[in-house]
């Protein structure tokens, strides 16, 4: 009775230990959040409030739950507007701003970041404008390395002049050459290296100058990217070298080891393109080998198709198709990044809890032994003390035995646990994926067969491309009124997002053109342009959606011997006499249209109607810019206005059919083994 008195004292203190470290974390969190922002509401002191708001930063981030880390931020701004500082309004919407850049909602992060920028200026705070015009910059040049837009490097590009220009107004000298840094950046995107290049010496004098090592390391490393991006499109040998030395130095004498195999990759592809091969293997060999210790998925990629290029020059095509088989696997490694992260994050805590077991298990053991040695010790003094320690051994044992099921239980589960998340991510992503292949038939069900297009214009062709398996690009045509339409349309965003924006559109058009019998493609815009707005309540304060479309219609009139187009954004071609024209589109968008939107009235948007006489071997072109826009060739350089215009004038005295082929073939070479980057859609029709 009394052993069993004992054994539940001491389970009774070790369950009350456990219990006063019980307190969930996230608890923890929010009570410090509530106690800094009680502190907040009370204060009169502006340096005391900034302070709490910037204090709150890493509180939001751990909190992992973006629609909590919003509320308080918005409770934030709440205050800081009842204060009335126009200061702390500004730096508790930049916040705001913050949370949804993190989260990757990039039109909520520019509303805001514009709206702190307003209050900034406001209360002529000039460290403020060029935090809020840095932040802005940045968010285009994100948006810029997603979709390798040039608008929005041009956009990220201005942002950032505008950001150092007031930085050096405000004296922030340590902010300046994280503008410079930020301002080569968006002349590389734009592909203006020799100003980037400018910009980075710069930056590099700075971080020199103040002692700034690794500084000095990123800053270096970044000259030798940019100078061998100008190599790649120059062909100048010069560049070349200039890119050896920096990464050379770098390599050798840099503080960021992290970067070495990225280097090795680096020297390997100046050592091919100076057709030193061998040199060039045995780098990227050796970057290969160090990115695969360090896990690079995305070094070991580029490293593979340099090695695959290194093999097929020297004949080795085993070896070349070899490494051209890696870089494909790796290419979908990290399209599936996201769910490895997550099974990843599981095994590590598995492993985590594993280990804190085995150390709870090796104190035990080593507390067993020190019995054993008291043991015998008490067996030398007595009977009793002997009885004793036999009695808190046999304890032990049977403790330590209870504990060991316990662990191996809650492991077994833990195992069980992770199997079951990964058998449910494979099956959620096969869903998905059936979800949207049959989403596939229902798109192309809406779609008119090129066939039945061809019985009204004989001498026409459709060259209609998806990137992923729905698609943001979609064709229009209809026979109404003795007046052929024909359009090609361009939504916002590729896959499923544009696939929901073509539905809209062609049942827009359906209703403007086949049920209310508008003709005029100028009309035809405008109605589609208010559809879209009213359906997507874009017009109203807050909306959710700012998509939109781009679109060339034509309206061809046999009767009358006249062809009329309208446009927004996407150009018309027309080939005449040996000549090839382009009919200017209106330079708004159908729709949202992002900050355009904002600064506008979308609803009073006007579209140019072109009206042109039909004549003798006239051939007009409809295309997206899917097809111009693919990167490719020997420099990875987009293919082009100038090459599309003279792709369709070389081949204008073939067939259409004819002419589809040889445009399809022309893309597909010129891309190579680079990625599909948008939708594409090309209409050609021989009026």
């Amino acid at each position: 009775m009394r052993r069993k008195i004992k054994y539940f004292i001491l389970l009774f203190i070790v369950f009350s230990c456990f219990s006063l470290n019980a307190q969930p974390y996230k608890t923890a969190y929010y009570k410090i959040i509530d106690s800094l922002f009680a502190v907040f509401k009370k204060s009169n002191v502006d340096s005391v409030e900034i302070n709490i708001i910037h204090k709150l930063d890493p509180y939001y981030s751990d909190l992992n739950n973006s629609e909590e880390a919003r509320k308080y931020a918005n409770q934030a701004i709440t205050i800081a507007k009842e204060k009335g500082s126009k200061k702390l309004i500004s730096i508790t919407l930049r916040k705001l701003g913050n949370i949804y850049l993190k989260n990757l909602v990039y039109e909520k992060a520019i509303d805001y970041y514009l709206q702190a920028l307003k209050f900034g200026e406001e209360a002529n705070d000039l460290s403020l404008q060029g935090d809020c015009l840095n932040n802005l910059g940045n968010v285009y040049a994100r948006l810029g390395s997603i979709s390798n837009t040039e608008s929005d490097y041009k956009k990220s590009l201005d942002f950032h002049l505008r950001a150092i220009e007031m930085r050096k107004k405000a004296g922030d000298n340590i902010l300046i050459k994280n503008s410079q840094l930020n301002i080569s950046n968006a002349y590389r995107g734009l592909g203006q290296q020799e100003k980037a290049i400018d910009y980075l010496l710069e930056a590099m004098k700075t971080y020199e100058k103040e002692k700034d090592n690794n500084g000095v390391d990123m800053a270096k490393n970044n000259l030798g990217e940019t100078y061998l991006e100008l190599a790649k499109r120059t062909g100048k040998m010069k560049y070349y070298d200039k890119a050896e030395e920096y990464f050379r130095e770098r390599y050798l004498y840099g503080t960021a080891t992290a970067r070495k195999p990225n280097l090795l990759i680096h020297l390997g592809e100046v050592r091919l393109r100076k057709n030193n091969l061998n040199q060039a293997e045995n780098y990227l060999l050796d970057g290969m080998k160090m990115a695969k210790e360090n896990n690079a998925v995305d070094v070991l990629e580029s490293g593979a198709l340099l090695l695959a290029e290194i093999y097929q020059a020297q004949g080795d095509f085993k070896q070349s198709l070899k490494y051209h088989k890696l870089y494909s696997d790796l290419k979908d490694t990290l399209l599936d990044e996201h769910s490895e992260k997550q099974i990843a994050e599981l095994n590590a805590k598995y492993e985590s809890e594993k280990k804190e077991k085995d150390i709870e298990l090796l104190t035990k053991d080593t507390a067993l032994e020190e019995v054993e040695v008291n043991k015998q010790k008490l067996i030398r003094n007595g009977f009793i003390g002997g009885l004793a320690i036999v009695l808190l051994l046999a304890f032990l044992i049977y403790s330590r035995y209870v504990i060991k099921q316990k662990i191996n239980i809650s492991l077994s589960s833990k195992n069980d646990e992770l199997i079951r998340k990964n058998d449910l991510i494979e099956k959620q992503k096969e869903k998905i994926i059936d979800s949207i292949t049959y989403a596939q038939l229902i798109q192309q069900s809406i779609l008119i067969e090129e066939s039945e297009i061809q019985n009204h214009l004989p001498e026409s062709f459709v060259y209609y491309q998806p990137k992923d398996i729905v698609s943001g690009d979609f064709y229009w045509f209809s026979n109404v009124n003795d007046k052929i339409i024909i359009a090609a349309v361009d939504c916002t965003g590729h896959g499923v997002p544009g696939a929901f924006m073509s539905m809209i559109g062609n049942t827009l058009l359906n209703q403007i053109v086949n049920e209310k019998h508008i003709t005029r493609p100028s009309e035809i815009l405008g109605r589609l342009n208010r559809g879209i707005i009213e359906s997507m309540h874009q017009d109203k304060d807050g909306a959710l959606s700012r998509d939109g479309m781009d679109i060339s219609l034509c309206s061809i009139d046999y009767k009358n011997n006249q062809l009329e187009y309208a446009g927004a954004q996407n150009h018309l071609y027309m080939i005449l006499d040996n000549e090839i024209s382009v009919i200017k589109a209106s330079p708004h968008t159908i729709g949202g249209g992002g900050l355009v939107s904002i600064m506008n009235n979308p609803l009073e948007r006007e579209f140019k109607n072109h009206v042109i006489p039909i004549k003798k071997g006239m051939s007009i072109y409809l295309s997206t810019d899917g097809f111009m826009d693919q990167f490719g060739g020997p420099e990875r350089k987009k293919f082009g206005t100038q090459k599309f215009k003279d792709l369709f004038l070389s081949s204008k005295h073939l067939s259409m059919q004819q002419q589809k082929q040889i445009a399809a073939a022309a893309l597909e070479n010129w891309k190579g083994s680079t990625q599909q980057i948008d939708d594409i859609l090309v209409i050609g029709v021989r009026v």
